[in-house]
């Protein structure tokens, strides 16, 4: 929810300097916002298991 008032707040600021749609805006940073988040989480996810396979390996007898 926490988001939600801080997309809205940016937003309805952003709309205060340029002539631009508020409503449109706000769903444009959303989307904006889900792109890094999912990108971003798959890139973690990618490098834990990564290192999670080098410390099996790492571990397994020569």
């Amino acid at each position: 929810m926490g988001i939600g008032v801080a997309l809205c707040l940016t937003g309805v600021g952003i709309t205060l300097f340029y002539n631009l749609q508020p409503g449109a805006l706000i769903v444009v940073l959303g989307v904006i916002l889900y792109v890094v988040v999912a990108s971003g989480s798959g890139i973690v996810k990618r490098r834990r298991h990564r290192r999670d396979q080098a410390r099996l390996m790492k571990g397994a007898p020569a």
